[in-house]
C-alpha cells in the first residue's frame, strides 16, 4: 500500500462517499503527441455521456477525476455535468504537488469503477494495482 493510502480512504468515507467512479482524463501533452489516434478520448462529451451511463448502470452518484487539464472551458464543463469531488476541499495541506500523483492514484485504485485513458502509463498502472485488489470493473476510453 501507499503511504497515504489508509489515510485518503478513510478522508473519502467521512465525506458520506461511499461509490464513487474514478476518471484518468489525460489532456495536454499527451493528446498533442497522440493527435491522429483515434483510440485516444479526446471529446469531453462523449466522456460525460459515458460517465453518467456508467453512473446509472452501477447505481453510483459520485465521481472523481485526476486530469492534466488546465483548460478552464473543459473543467467547468465537467463540473456542470457531473457530481464531482476533489480530495483537495477536505485536505488542501495533503494535496500539495508531490502528493498529488500518489493521492489520487489512491483514489483511482480504491474506486468502484475506473476509467482509464488509452495508451496511458498511469492508467495502465492503476487498472493493474486494482486487478490485485479484484477490482474488475475497468474501462478504457
Amino acid at each position: 500500500k501507499y503511504k497515504y493510502y489508509d489515510y485518503v480512504i478513510k478522508l473519502i468515507r467521512n465525506q458520506n462517499i461511499d461509490k464513487y467512479i474514478a476518471i484518468h482524463y489525460r489532456q495536454s501533452d499527451f493528446l498533442k503527441k497522440r493527435i491522429n489516434r483515434s483510440d485516444v478520448l479526446k471529446d469531453v462529451d462523449y466522456l460525460i455521456k459515458t460517465c453518467k451511463e456508467y453512473m446509472k448502470q452501477y447505481d453510483i452518484s459520485n465521481v472523481y477525476i485526476a486530469t492534466d487539464s488546465k483548460d478552464e472551458n473543459i473543467l467547468i464543463k465537467l463540473r456542470n455535468n457531473l457530481p464531482l469531488f476533489f480530495i483537495q476541499e477536505y485536505d488542501n495541506e495533503l494535496t500539495n504537488e508531490q502528493n498529488l500523483h500518489v493521492i489520487e492514484s489512491c483514489i483511482c485504485i480504491n474506486s468502484n469503477v475506473f476509467i482509464g485513458t488509452n495508451s496511458s502509463c498511469y492508467s495502465t498502472f492503476i487498472t493493474s494495482k486494482r486487478k490485485c485488489n479484484n477490482n474488475t470493473l475497468n474501462f478504457y476510453l
